[in-house]
């Protein structure tokens, strides 16, 4: 499975890394490239694709899915850090920018982790609160 969020710039890429019978879920676009499809290749490797918007899915089943890969990540089946090769750069929530920034200086290179402190945790259930509200009135579900 691979989670797209630059569906357009990296069409080439998750085709090229893609297992048969592979899913590709994508939840964003960076607004770049257009996102084109090899019909051949996909049908080739008979792929998946998913499109996602979690605003729509629901708060139980993002927490259920956000327990579920701790889960793995305790357990070893999903190994991230230095050891791994895969490593993690932490921010707090109030250091997202920094955190953005980051990203964008290494794009395909860098992984980053926004952490959410206890402390700032309740100012993003109230967010949350306010995002949903924002999403009804928007029409999103």
């Amino acid at each position: 499975m691979i989670v797209e969020v630059a569906a357009g710039a990296s069409a080439e890429l998750d085709q090229a890394v893609l297992r048969p019978r592979g899913t590709i879920s994508i939840y964003a676009n960076d607004g770049g490239a257009p996102f084109n499809l090899d019909v051949r290749r996909n049908m080739g490797l008979n792929s998946r694709y998913q499109f996602v918007l979690l605003y729509t899915v629901g708060w139980d089943r993002i927490t259920a899915a956000a327990a579920d890969l701790n889960h793995a990540i305790e357990d070893g089946a999903f190994r991230v850090g230095e050891e791994a090769g895969l490593p993690l750069h932490r921010f707090n929530l109030e250091d997202a920018p920094a955190a953005h920034a980051a990203v964008e200086r290494a794009a395909d290179t860098l992984p980053d982790l926004v952490t959410v402190s206890r402390k700032t945790s309740a100012s993003l259930k109230a967010s949350r609160s306010t995002c949903d509200s924002a999403s009804q009135s928007a029409g999103l579900w």
